[in-house]
């Protein structure tokens, strides 16, 4: 979960006793199962599409998120793996280190992955091309959720153990108490200014000095269930899992690195991540690809007995286009008018029948045959300004 200003002067770590730093300026974020990106401030954001600039995630999504010059990495905690994918969002790989407990957290140096195994209560390590893997690179861990590199050394957040853990890059000295008294830490990052921590019971964004010292348990308030935090030389990023009082859907936060004018909603309609990490990429103006459209729900289904038609009621977030792609048989939808909204949605009626083509004969002569004949409804639905969403349906005509 470190995010990164690991990632900022890691590729000389081995090579300088002093660590260096490099200007960063793009925020990526795990959104529920798919990732997105943005400016530091929250401008240009891309958004997760089903085959758009980042993979869709497989499982149940990421938690913890790092990026590198060249790749994005997550901890799969439900798949038990460390997922992969280039920075274009291109080749993504669900299971680069696979057969691992549940990892929470991944971090890049200019060598070796590490990641936080919860599952497992592990710190893991591996070569960056995925080969030496070792899941039992340091022990005694108390549910890591979080990681982070900084100089000579790897952090984690023992979420159980209420502390952060400390230990040379090459996983000797392990102080599993490197900072104590904290309530649920989870997400951890460091840089110049210090180390910083989520604490879910805590609800905030901690704070310490880089030797231990003068702790700060609560520097941001209100960070309700943070996931991940990322740091750079002005500012703190966390992923709120859950609601803030100024974002009721939980979203990307942001505040200076010494607590204030903290932001809960850097990041509009970015709700629930569990993930966060910073790079140099600086996005510049142009076009923002469309969003996929929300959902296509179904409610209650009718046969009409005079006429053998079926009437399938539909329920859609917004106006928008609906089309029955196949089979090739009847239909007609009728949105009301004024469009009826039911339940913060728009109730359609479908209706279906055979139709006079192949696919009607074939339906009707399997009614005569056997009084019921089944078909699958492939259907589409395109929110106003949005991509087009694809969903199906089984249903059946019955001989009355």
């Amino acid at each position: 979960m470190r995010k990164t200003l690991l990632v900022l002067g890691l590729g000389l770590i081995a090579l300088l006793p002093v660590p260096q730093e490099r200007a960063e300026a793009a925020l990526y974020w795990a959104h529920g199962s798919s990732l997105g990106r943005a400016n530091l401030d929250g401008s240009l954001p891309f958004w997760p599409l089903p085959s758009g600039w980042f993979p869709a995630l497989e499982a149940n999504g990421a938690c913890g998120l790092e990026v590198d010059d060249r790749y994005l990495y997550w901890g799969d905690a439900s798949g038990g793996a460390v997922g992969r994918a280039a920075i274009d969002g291109t080749a993504p790989n669900q299971a680069f280190i696979p057969n691992l407990g549940a990892p929470c957290g991944v971090v890049a140096t200019a060598t070796h992955l590490y990641w936080a195994d919860g599952g497992a209560n592990l710190i893991g390590r591996a070569n960056l091309d995925g080969s030496g893997v070792e899941a039992a690179f340091i022990a005694g861990a108390s549910n890591p959720c979080g990681i982070a590199v900084y100089g000579s050394h790897v952090y984690w957040a023992n979420q159980e153990g209420r502390s952060i853990g400390r230990a040379n890059l090459e996983g000797t000295d392990v102080d599993q108490e490197f900072i104590t008294g904290l309530g649920g830490p989870c997400g951890v990052d460091v840089n110049a200014a210090g180390i910083y921590w989520g604490d879910q019971e805590f609800e905030s964004i901690g704070y310490a000095a880089l030797n231990g010292s003068s702790v700060d348990p609560i520097l941001v308030a209100n960070a309700v269930e943070p996931w991940d935090v990322a740091a750079n030389a002005t500012h703190l990023y966390w992923a709120n899992r859950w609601d803030t009082p100024a974002n009721p859907g939980g979203g990307i936060g942001r505040a200076a690195l010494d607590g204030t004018g903290a932001n809960y909603d850097l990041v509009p309609d970015a709700h629930n991540p569990t993930g966060v990490a910073l790079d140099g990429r600086l996005l510049v103006s142009q076009p923002a690809p469309p969003r996929p459209s929300d959902y296509l729900r179904f409610g209650g289904l009718t046969h009409d007995k005079k006429t053998g038609a079926l009437r399938l009621l539909v329920y859609v977030p917004a106006r928008g286009e609906f089309r029955v792609d196949s089979p090739p048989i009847g239909w007609s939808i009728d949105k009301g008018n004024p469009p009826p909204w039911v339940g913060g949605t728009f109730r359609w009626k479908l209706k279906l029948w055979p139709g006079r083509g192949r696919a009607g004969k074939r339906i009707r002569r399997q009614l005569r045959r056997k009084g019921r004949a089944p078909f699958l409804l492939r259907m589409t639905y395109q929110q106003e300004g949005r991509l087009p969403l694809q969903a199906s349906k089984r249903l059946a005509f019955v001989r009355h």
